[in-house]
């Protein structure tokens, strides 16, 4: 498909998008190709000579009064070959290469009206054969000397279809789809004798013209297989409605307004700033929508973003002390800036608002959307003491409040926010934000003493909530710790050297312990405290019936501590233990149906133990019978599963055999197949297939040796 950008002054021409996903050319045995836009000769106004697209075979009419015409933009920009229906209407003659019994035909047609008893779209000779429509019921029949085969749907007087009509002469097999398989026939029609010409728009014996336009025919002489046909209506698809391959980002290079077209292809177009034909203008840049309705009815959407000219940016943040150059990158334009400036770009230098106002090559203006600037003081918030005493061991970090996603850099080569200090120097720090404002601070450490070695552990009572924080630091020699100071993280504080405290809430906890030597150094400790919540207990089950390998999986929760171990035990009714078991999973094949207690044992991280019940039921074994657990089971239908339904319609097109995938169940044609129903109460709510009783029937594959079948139905 093209795409064409019209601006006022300059047009600009995008490379044909439209890819062929098949060429007819690609599948044997072509007799014949003629479209209504190529190889047509017309003479007084009739058509005289329509020619094949892949030979030098050509479609003619001997009798001057009976040729048809060429009418344009029937099939949208496409002409159509009309062919006016009445009894000694218009046609034309062709004769394949090759005369064969089998062959397959493809057709893209609008009718104009069922007028005529019959009105014949194709004509084969020998004989009286033809496909075409009756104006009684307003369906498409294959005739020979009488209908023998029909769809069971009327068709629109005026509409355009897409046929294909194939006749498999070894299988006896005809059968015709309409519009992609929104309409099929199959029907078995034996001894077809090979076709020695076509006539187009008539039948055999030159009566009863079709009434409408034809746009493509395709005839091969051989029948095409499901998989070729699909290849052949992608052509057509293709050809007739091609996809709305638009670009998904358009960048102008005016700012002048802009025409956009998508050619006269659909039937209908909507464009989202209100347009309904193929054009629209574009007046301001920004996301532009178009919805297409195709000549079969499908509907297709696409949207381009829109730009004009030029570098835009954000808002953004300017690092204090620094500067920034906004280069709209428009050469050639004329650029007046918010200070009235008129140079091609503008040096940031501040907070503020900045603008542009530009006048393109064509005289055509654009007013920029404004840029606010503020400053990062972020370089101002980074400081250290010029000089500071400390002990070894004893941590140096800068302070910085309501700051995140910062980068350190240590003269040491740490990147942590603190450090601990050893020797007497110059200790100096570099810190980027996220918006990469640099600011450096340095600080001169002079040790004064040697810290002690902090550190605690804790216990738990598993009995009852108390926690025993346990002091274990240690002093340099000649030295001593003369104080200690606990923060546990829930806003307790505590001074004494051992101590214990009771958590009023679960969660995670950071307790920190600092504590002073007699030189008066300092030192911290810390550890993260876990307060589990109640157990969720929960579990799934798995073939829970007696006599079959019952699973089950604990899935319950804890917050906070995580589980060690789970140990297991499963008592029956009478209290008798009948399984023990350790793990996530136990797998137990029960001897009799009833109710079990099931008991767990979870051993915490913290050592603690926890005692949970619950009661699961064990069914009868008849709830986890399936039917493949007998032998020699041929196939297994369930309307819950593996359904295939037709595209467009809620007919079920495949019943997959879920005993055998190779031999499902399938409908012939959807007007022969039944209707998928997502619930009956009946049936307990389970999905059902509905057979109308008169024509819905599904086949299988062939079987052998059947000796029983067992169904459930509602009648």
């Amino acid at each position: 498909m093209n795409l064409r950008i019209i601006i006022f002054c300059a047009v600009a021409f995008f490379p044909s998008l439209l890819i062929y996903a098949q060429d007819p050319l690609s599948f044997a045995n072509l007799e014949f190709w003629l479209r209504s836009n190529e190889e047509i000769l017309i003479t007084n106004g009739k058509i005289a000579e329509w020619g094949s697209l892949n030979n030098n075979l050509t479609a003619t009419n001997a009798l001057i009064t009976r040729r048809p015409t060429l009418v344009n933009n029937v099939f949208t920009e496409q002409p159509g070959v009309f062919i006016g229906g009445s009894q000694t209407g218009p046609f034309l003659n062709i004769t394949p290469s090759n005369s064969t019994s089998s062959y397959t035909i493809y057709a893209l047609i609008k009718t104009a009206g069922f007028v005529n008893p019959v009105q014949y779209l194709i004509g084969l000779t020998p004989g009286t054969r033809g496909f075409g429509f009756t104006n009684s019921n307003q369906r498409f029949v294959y005739f020979n000397g009488a209908v023998q085969a029909q769809t069971t749907q009327a068709l629109s007087a005026s509409s355009f279809y897409f046929i294909q009509m194939n006749y498999n002469a070894p299988q006896d097999l005809m059968n015709f789809d309409i519009n992609f398989g929104e309409i099929s026939v199959e029907s078995t029609i034996p001894d077809q004798a090979p076709v020695e010409v076509v006539r187009i728009g008539t039948r055999s014996d030159l009566n009863w013209s079709f009434n409408g336009s034809i746009a493509e025919v395709l005839y091969y002489s051989s029948s095409h297989t499901p998989e070729q046909s699909d290849e052949i209506e992608q052509y057509f698809l293709d050809y007739y409605a091609p996809p709305l391959n638009l670009p998904a980002e358009l960048v102008l290079s005016s700012y002048c307004d802009t025409v956009i077209t998508v050619p006269d292809r659909y039937s209908s177009v909507s464009w989202s700033n209100g347009s309904t034909s193929s054009s629209t203008t574009i007046s301001s840049e920004g996301m532009i929508n178009v919805t297409a309705t195709t000549i079969f009815g499908e509907v297709l959407t696409a949207s381009i973003n829109v730009k004009y000219p030029g570098f835009t940016i954000d808002n953004f943040e300017l690092c204090l002390g620094s500067d920034s150059i906004w280069n709209p990158q428009l050469p050639g334009f004329d650029l007046e800036w918010q200070d009235g400036s008129t140079n091609e770009s503008f040096l940031v230098t501040e907070a503020g608002s900045y603008s542009y106002s530009a006048i393109d090559l064509q005289g055509c203006s654009f007013d920029s959307e404004s840029v606010i600037v503020i400053i990062d003081a972020f370089p101002s918030l980074v400081s250290l003491p010029a000089e500071i005493d400390l002990c070894v061991g004893n941590i140096l970090s800068s302070s910085i409040e309501g700051q995140a996603n910062l980068d350190f850099l240590w003269n040491t080569g740490s990147t942590d926010v603190g450090i601990p200090v050893d020797n007497s120097q110059i200790y100096s720090l570099t810190v980027t934000n996220s918006n990469g404002c640099v600011n450096s601070a340095s600080t001169v450490v002079t040790i004064t003493g040697v810290g002690p070695s902090a550190a605690f552990d804790f216990t738990k009572d598993c009995s009852s909530a108390v926690i025993s924080f346990n002091d274990l630091s240690v002093p340099i020699e000649g030295s001593e710790i003369i104080s200690w100071s606990w923060n546990f993280g829930d806003g307790a504080l505590s001074d004494q050297q051992d101590v214990n405290h009771v958590y009023d809430e679960p969660g995670a906890y950071n307790v920190v312990l600092e504590i002073t030597s007699s030189e008066g150094c300092l030192a911290l400790a810390d550890s993260l405290v876990l307060i589990p919540s109640e157990i969720n207990l929960s579990e799934t089950l798995e073939n829970n019936c007696a006599g079959y390998e019952t699973v089950i999986t604990d899935e319950s929760e804890i917050s906070f501590e995580g589980i060690e171990s789970i140990n297991w035990e499963i008592t029956n009714g009478s209290g008798e233990i009948v399984f023990t078991g350790t793990g996530p999973e136990i797998n137990n094949t029960f001897e009799e149906e009833g109710l079990y207690k099931v008991s767990r044992f979870f051993e915490k991280s913290g050592g603690c133990i926890d005692t949970l019940e619950t009661i699961i039921e064990i069914r009868s074994s008849s709830f986890c019978f399936l039917p493949n657990e007998l032998p020699i089971l041929s196939f297994w239908l369930d309307a819950d599963s593996l359904i295939e339904f037709h595209p467009s319609l809620n007919q079920v097109m495949t019943w997959g055999n879920r005993e055998n995938s190779d031999n499902d169940a399938f409908a012939l044609a959807v007007t022969n197949s039944p209707v998928y129903v997502e619930s009956i109460p009946i049936l307990n709510h389970h999905s059902t297939l509905r057979f109308d009783g008169v024509n819905d029937w599904m086949n299988f594959g062939e079987m052998s040796d059947i000796r029983s079948v067992v169904m459930m139905y509602k009648h």
